[in-house]
């Protein structure tokens, strides 16, 4: 759900719509199939609680469902939809609205008194919009989960990495800031180009959501169609730029660190488009920030980038990582820092690439005290 979720807003709503309209009690009802069921209520819960329904065919509420327009009763016992309800909780007028979306019946708004009360065209209009509002709420709420949906989907594409590549051990993680973030754009790649070349990817995207996982996807596509063709990263990231700037005008921007590697000789070649440098762990501890960078993709037609190259030694790892690890603060508002970065990878990038990453982000995660302000993607490996 989004802020504030469903039952928070239909409980906010009920309670401001009583105040307003000095009801005895209020209530919002959801259709559930063949059933209008309680889903907020003011003052009605002795009657008509949380989760009690009626059928569609059935009392005040049902007439309304049925209708195309508000429905007011001077006198609900002289009708003969009254339920025994009604005259138990002593309740004699009601006015209740249908509440579309799509055209489809989502649910009724009511109000009812225990004495007889006439609704005026002010008041009329006014539940009315207050039942317009809680349908453009929920609408956008449904939007809102259905983009979440499709954006985790894409996402979980993007960060599918293969069990193994031939010639390489590697280890990767990928952790939201928060549970309830909405999707982010970080994201990795691994993949086999020939017997001895292997492509790796490592980004991020700026903004979240949905247009976040379509530019990821539009990122990495991209890249993997030009890399068999185009021996240079830094060709395939300036494709990648052309591709972007030609895409529906999204209005977000990417760091990629692309490489090719050659797992025969170690010699890899990287272009690195605005993207934090990458790391290299030597087999005695030491470690190393790597040169170059050029600009980011997406932002700005026909730029130029460079290519790099690294020979990588038997027993040297690679750590590749996005800003979320040097831009994590202490409660002191300090920066983890290409410093906090180094000192941890000098104490536990060790000859173990598989628990590099895992390490690594619990190190960000105690300094950030457990409050991380972004998502945080790790990828590391080394010859095998």
């Amino acid at each position: 759900m989004g802020a504030p979720d469903l039952d928070t807003l239909l409980r906010r709503s009920v309670t401001a719509l009583s105040q307003v309209m000095e009801t005895d009690a209020a209530m919002f009802l959801v259709r559930e199939g063949g059933r209008l069921c309680v889903r907020a209520e003011s003052g009605a819960d002795s009657w008509a609680p949380v989760g009690s329904g009626v059928s569609l065919d059935k009392g005040f509420c049902g007439q309304v469902a049925r209708s195309d327009s508000p429905v007011y009763v001077a006198d609900i016992a002289a009708m003969e939809y009254a339920l025994d309800t009604h005259q138990s909780a002593g309740i004699r007028s009601m006015f209740g609205v249908p509440v579309r979306i799509g055209g489809e019946l989502f649910g009724v708004l009511e109000c009812a008194w225990c004495e007889e009360r006439s609704v005026d065209d002010t008041e009329s209009s006014m539940v009315q919009l207050a039942a317009e509002r809680i349908a453009l709420a929920i609408n956008r709420e449904r939007q809102f989960e259905a983009e979440h949906h499709i954006a985790e989907t894409l996402q979980e594409a993007m960060l599918l990495m293969p069990p193994s590549v031939r010639g390489l051990e590697f280890a990767h993680l990928y952790r939201s800031a928060t549970l309830s973030t909405r999707v982010g754009g970080d994201f990795f790649d691994l993949f086999e180009m020939s017997e001895e070349r292997v492509g790796v990817i490592v980004g991020d995207v700026s903004g979240k959501g949905l247009e976040a996982a379509v530019l990821t996807s539009i990122i990495k596509d991209t890249i993997r169609a030009y890399a068999h063709e185009v021996l240079s990263p830094a060709a395939v990231i300036a494709k990648a730029n052309t591709v972007l700037g030609a895409a529906a005008k999204l209005p977000d921007f990417a760091s990629v660190f692309f490489a090719v590697l050659d797992v025969n000789s170690g010699l890899m070649t990287y272009c690195n488009a605005g993207h934090p440098p990458a790391a290299v762990i030597a087999a005695d501890g030491r470690v190393r920030l790597l040169e170059g960078s050029s600009p980011v993709i997406g932002a700005f037609p026909d730029l130029a980038y460079d290519d790099c190259t690294l020979q990588i030694c038997r027993g040297e790892t690679v750590l590749l990582y996005t800003d979320g690890v040097t831009e994590a603060r202490n409660a002191g508002g300090v920066f983890f820092g290409e410093d906090g970065l180094l000192a941890t990878l000098r104490s536990t990038g060790g000859p173990d690439v598989a628990n590099l990453p895992a390490a690594l982000f619990e190190t960000v995660l105690a300094f950030a005290g457990n409050r991380l302000t972004d998502d945080i993607a790790l990828l590391a490996f080394r010859l095998a």
